[in-house]
């Protein structure tokens, strides 16, 4: 049991340390006296005092106090955040029983949540929350989450933690092997869990999100974003302030869905740009493109007008452009931007019926073009079956993952050995080009389809490092796993294993040896704890790590990431802690209490809280 595992398990196994409900009063600038709770509000809500310590935050003169202590909050945020919300919670039932469970009596509806929340509220634990304005970089994932139908909508916006020593590496490496370990570590903390008053107002969720990230001194410290809900709507003008100068920003992607239509965008874009191919494409491929424009004037997209160069121009409740000439559109500055930021009606792309062949079109010309139709048969399909089933979203991005994923090996499995029967019993016999096309015109072919490989490992990556787009916002291995089973049917099979195997895809890591890897249950944080010069990971104890990075002054910055990442691990042990503890007491005695390395407050805060608790599992 973790320790926030123990604010919201009914019946902890520790023994917490008797509490004294007494008051401590500060008066601020303006006279106002200040009246705070002296119990530790995280031992509270473990051994059913939590009652009293609502009175007497209720006796303050300062209500936000109260606010900002419910145990109801505390523990539906943490449960929020954690991905254990049940899916019964949106009903009345449902709460009762969520309510019954955790002795909840004083509160039994979502309304009496979304009340007492307020119009704004911030959650922030201060022994958990980094200094990122000295220390560390983040990213930032911001998603929405909603009550159920006709119920509250709140944006969630959360932060992964990386520590500045691994930023500004060679080509961002260590970065990104950072970025890889935060996300299956439990280093995520959730920043931000506001209401919406108007839920559908873009202002409001904007101004949402540059309240978070200035509350937390964000500027320039964001590695990359990713937003999962669509409805929140962020420009670039939003989130270049928090870019970190020193790498150069990931791209913020706000739904897995939308890769095929980026990957057909870039198709096209290639194909006309092929010296080869640009003549013919252009001249055969009518595109009856149309625009789909949000009439929302609250929308930051609202203000692109393509109305000049397009051949149509529509106005009802919504705004319509068509573009004959796809060319003209796709050299159109906002074309690719538009292709990504708006909604629109993309069916041609895998509709070949739709493409008006001239008449004089000769043979050479009509043998390229079905070759192209060929090509393009998977996605086709692949779109076909994306339309007429939305039910299991998490299911069709694995079936479109792993199908494009495939689709790339054969192609390049063609390219390489000219012709191709089967790949893992799929049929590709189709990309074999008819007789009488010649090779370069077929490697040209091939090359609008490469030319989407790198976008697509993007997204794929993203995906299998957050399989759970826009359904859930946990980050956590073994809740992934959990709902990985639940989602897929029994007759899924396959893709349930290629799901399972995407998750655990870090376990190939050639840093992880087999003999450890199997034999440590914390074989893949060893060895990002670990990480060279040191040789021996495999027989490192937590101890010893302890010791290692403790003399090792460069890793100072991060001793508070160690930390976590033992206690986190369920790895902390007795022996451990009081090397901590030994360490710590030695470098304050040396330095004085005020250190120069902010994280070794942080650190002590982390010990304390541990001994406290009485974390012990197992020998060291």
């Amino acid at each position: 049991m973790t320790y926030f595992d123990s604010l919201i398990d009914v019946s902890p196994h520790i023994n917490p340390t008797p509490l004294n409900h007494g008051y401590s009063e500060e008066v601020d600038e303006q006279g106002e006296v200040t009246r705070e709770c002296a119990c530790d509000r995280l031992v509270v809500f473990v051994n059913g005092a939590g009652k009293a310590h609502n009175r007497n935050l209720a006796q303050s003169n300062k209500f936000l106090d109260f606010i900002q202590e419910r145990q109801i909050q505390f523990l539906t945020i943490r449960l929020i955040a954690e991905g254990k919300l049940p899916c019964d919670v949106y009903f009345h039932e449902g709460w009762r029983v969520l309510a019954k469970k955790y002795e909840l009596f004083d509160m039994l509806s979502l309304q009496d949540l979304n009340r007492d929340i307020g119009d704004a509220y911030y959650y922030c634990d201060a022994n958990l929350v980094m200094n990122t304005e000295r220390a560390n970089y983040v990213n930032i994932l911001v998603d929405m989450w909603r009550d159920g139908k006709g119920g509250a909508s709140y944006v969630c916006i959360f932060a992964n933690f990386v520590p500045r020593l691994l930023v500004g590496a060679v080509e961002g490496e260590t970065y990104e092997t950072w970025l890889n370990d935060s996300l299956k570590a439990e280093n995520r903390q959730l920043l931000g869990f506001i209401p919406l008053l108007d839920p559908k107002s873009m202002p409001e969720k904007v101004k949402i999100f540059h309240e978070v990230m200035e509350k937390y001194r964000l500027k320039e410290s964001v590695l990359s974003f990713v937003i999962n809900d669509i409805d929140i709507s962020l420009t670039a003008d939003d989130l270049e302030p928090y870019y970190c100068p020193e790498l150069s920003p990931t791209p913020c992607i706000n739904a897995s869905d939308r890769v095929l239509d980026v990957i057909s965008f870039i198709m096209f874009r290639h194909a006309i740009s092929e010296p080869l191919l640009g003549d013919i494409f252009s001249s055969f491929v009518s595109w009856p493109g149309v625009i789909l424009c949000l009439s929302d004037k609250n929308c930051s997209y609202y203000d692109h007008d393509f109305q000049e160069g397009c051949d149509t121009f529509y106005f009802s409740e919504w705004q319509y452009y068509t573009f004959e000439n796809l060319k003209y559109f796709l050299d159109l500055d906002k074309g690719y931007e538009a292709w990504l930021d708006w909604e629109f009606d993309k069916r041609y792309i895998f509709d070949t019926e739709r493409m008006k062949l001239p008449e004089n079109l000769n043979e050479d010309q009509l043998c390229i073009f079905n070759y192209f139709v060929s090509l393009m048969l998977p996605l086709r399909t692949l779109y076909d079956r994306l339309q007429e089933n939305n039910d299991n979203e998490l299911l069709l991005c694995y079936i479109m993952y792993d199908s494009i994923f495939r689709y790339y090996s054969a192609i390049k499995s063609f390219w390489r050995n000219k012709t191709i029967r089967t790949v893992d019993r799929v049929d590709y016999s189709f990309l074999n080009p008819p007789a009488g096309l010649g090779m370069k015109t077929v490697q040209a072919l091939l090359r609008c389809v490469l030319s989407t490989e790198r976008i697509f490992i993007d997204y794929y990556e993203q995906f299998i490092s957050n399989p759970l787009p826009s359904v859930s916002i946990v980050l956590n291995p073994t809740m992934k796993t959990r709902f990985i089973q639940s989602v897929f049917p029994e007759e899924s099979t396959r893709h349930k294993a290629n799901a399972l195997k995407y998750l655990f895809h870090y376990l190939t890591n050639k840093t992880i040896r087999k003999d450890f890897s199997s034999s440590n249950p914390h074989s893949e944080l060893l060895v990002y704890l670990a990480r060279p010069p040191a040789p021996d990971v495999g027989k490192y104890t937590s101890v010893s790590l302890i010791k290692y990075w403790f003399d090792r002054k460069e890793l100072w910055s991060e001793l508070s990431v160690l930390a976590v990442s033992l206690f986190y691990s369920n790895w902390t042990t007795k022996p451990a802690l009081l090397e901590i503890e030994r360490r710590v007491h030695a470098l304050q005695r040396a330095n004085g209490m005020d250190l120069d390395y902010p994280q070794l407050e942080r650190l002590v805060k982390i010990n304390h809280n541990m001994t406290k608790f009485g974390m012990s599992y197992g020998p060291a």
